[in-house]
Formats: C-alpha cells, sequence, structure tokens
C-alpha cells in the first residue's frame, strides 16, 4: 500500500522526469530487497531480535519525520510554481 502511495506521489510531484524518478524509485525498492536480508542478519547478531525491532522502529520514525517535513514542502514548492505559471499566462491575456 505504501509503494502504491508513492508511486502515486512521484507522478504528482514529477510529472515532467518520470522516467529519471521511477528509475532511482526502483534501485532503491530492488536495492532494499537485495541487501535488507543481509543487513538483518548481521543487526539479529550483535543486537538480537529485540534490537532489530528497535533499528527498523528508528528507521521508521525517521522516515515520518521524513514525510512530514519533506512531502509537503515538495507540494506548496509545486502549487507555487504551478501559480506563477498561470499568474503569467493571465498577465499575457
Amino acid at each position: 500500500m505504501v509503494q502504491v502511495t508513492f508511486y502515486n506521489i512521484l507522478t504528482e510531484v514529477y510529472s515532467d522526469e518520470l522516467t529519471w524518478v521511477f528509475k532511482w524509485l526502483e534501485i532503491a525498492v530492488n536495492g532494499g530487497f537485495a541487501l535488507g536480508p543481509m543487513f538483518g542478519d548481521i543487526f539479529i547478531d550483535y543486537f538480537s531480535y529485540g534490537g532489530t525491532m528497535y533499528i527498523m522502529g528508528g528507521l521508521n520514525f525517521l522516515n515520518m519525520l521524513m514525510c512530514v517535513f519533506m512531502v509537503p514542502s515538495i507540494f506548496n514548492e509545486k502549487k507555487k510554481k504551478n501559480t506563477i505559471k498561470d499568474n503569467n499566462e493571465n498577465e499575457d491575456n
């Protein structure tokens, strides 16, 4: 569900650069699938099973902070650009 939502956000924000954005998104997702088990095995050796849950919780918290502070600013930036573009078009008419 999260990945589908992320794809929708990316198509809205980066509609002009979809090829570039999807290339890096797929690299990140597939890199996570490839490297996740390796890092999970390393973490479980050093921190035990419970420690891996704290690490994942910390990563989720970091992700939440990034969403709170970065996603609204990206949408506002696009909205400002569209507003400026609309104002320029109205002035030309």
